[in-house]
């Protein structure tokens, strides 16, 4: 793994609720009425793992891409959204955070808890690595892990992950692999339970 972003929960700064336990309570006040909205599966899933686990009933509302669903959170056509961290910086005070992936919490909203927090930590953010094609041979695979590795440890290549809102992670490859493959086995599950069946 090289790297991995965070997802936030956010609301418009005009909700009724202020925080992720007002908003549970008010959905369960008011099942139904409370929509969320996605524009690929990765930020959907999270919020499909909440409502099952907390017995929530939200509506959900697809979009065509990134752009327009976080348009749609700040100009308040949508009660609830995942979105990545990076687009905090373009919204400002129009949207309000009740959680996020990873740990800690984020510095520019500390009173956000981390989903592990409220004891979802399967949530976990976007992550970024390499791959290789099975039957690569094992010298290819050691060099190209060596050289990842030697770059990470580079400061300006670090800075310029940070300056994207990624952690820096530089795991070995079988941490990797056990990682996603846990991932992939809690999604399948989870999908299907849902509904939806693995493509």
């Amino acid at each position: 793994g090289i790297a991995e972003g965070r997802y936030v929960l956010r609301s418009p700064a005009g909700a009724p609720w202020k925080t992720f336990a007002q908003l549970v309570s008010y959905v369960k006040a008011n099942p139904g009425k409370v929509n969320y909205g996605s524009s690929a599966i990765q930020v959907r899933f999270p919020v499909l793992v909440l409502m099952k686990e907390l017995s929530l009933d939200m509506v959900h509302i697809p979009y065509p891409s990134g752009a327009r669903f976080l348009q749609a959170i700040v100009a308040g056509e949508i009660d609830v959204g995942l979105t990545g961290e990076a687009s905090l910086a373009a919204v400002g005070d129009r949207v309000r955070v009740l959680a996020a992936t990873g740990n800690p919490r984020l510095p520019a909203y500390p009173d956000a808890p981390t989903f592990t927090e409220l004891g979802f930590p399967q949530l976990r953010g976007p992550s970024y690595g390499l791959g290789v094609r099975a039957g690569t041979p094992s010298g290819a695979i050691e060099r190209l892990v060596a050289s990842t590795r030697s770059a990470l440890q580079e400061p300006d290549v670090r800075a310029s992950l940070a300056k994207m809102q990624l952690e820096t992670l530089n795991e070995p490859p079988d941490v990797v692999a056990r990682r996603f493959a846990d991932l992939a086995r809690f999604y399948v599950v989870f999908g299907r339970a849902v509904g939806i069946e693995p493509k």
